[in-house]
């Protein structure tokens, strides 16, 4: 990684893919746990958790392919959500199976909206700046709505079809 870290980028898959079985869980113990193992491993301090090869949720070879295809631009911002302590506020279904507002409060107490529709939006600097997947966006499409795979269309452009929404958002608002 290029972003001043102490974790590597095989160290940072294999805790994000501990945090991803843990989340999958949804206990809130479990998710403060993985919480803890990626902040106090990602800020350098002693290790919380001691990895072993029994942990290792995600295959080498799915480790190797998630490198190769996720952007550094977007690792970082994973990292960043990761790290710091975002919350959800409300969430508000917009347009059904098409669009949801989330408000979330950042690690610095600021109250942000997040869209997730046709158009990925975020009110934070960061995505009004650069224009791409802030972690924010990042923290609503992980956490909440549970898109694990890195490799899915919503995080590759703010424009998501209507086909990935309604996939998303079926997950999230699942029918009987």
């Amino acid at each position: 990684m290029t972003c001043a870290s102490h974790i590597s980028r095989r160290s940072f898959m294999h805790l994000f893919s501990l945090a991803l079985f843990f989340m999958s869980n949804h206990n809130s113990d479990t998710e403060q746990q993985a919480a803890k193992i990626l902040n106090t491993y990602a800020k350098g301090k002693e290790k919380a958790y001691e990895l072993s090869d029994d942990d290792q949720f995600l295959s080498e070879s799915d480790i190797e392919d998630i490198e190769q295809t996720v952007p550094e631009e977007l690792e970082i911002r994973l990292e960043r959500m990761a790290k710091q302590n975002i919350r959800l506020v409300s969430s508000e279904m917009t347009a059904y199976m098409k669009s949801h507002d989330f408000k979330v409060k950042g690690s610095t107490g600021t109250e942000y909206t997040v869209t997730i529709g046709p158009k990925l939006h975020c009110t934070c600097r960061d995505h009004n700046v650069r224009g791409t997947h802030c972690k924010h966006i990042l923290f609503i499409l992980l956490r909440e709505l549970k898109v694990t795979d890195l490799k899915s269309p919503v995080y590759e452009t703010l424009t998501p079809s209507d086909k990935v929404l309604k996939d998303i958002f079926s997950r999230y608002h699942p029918t009987k």
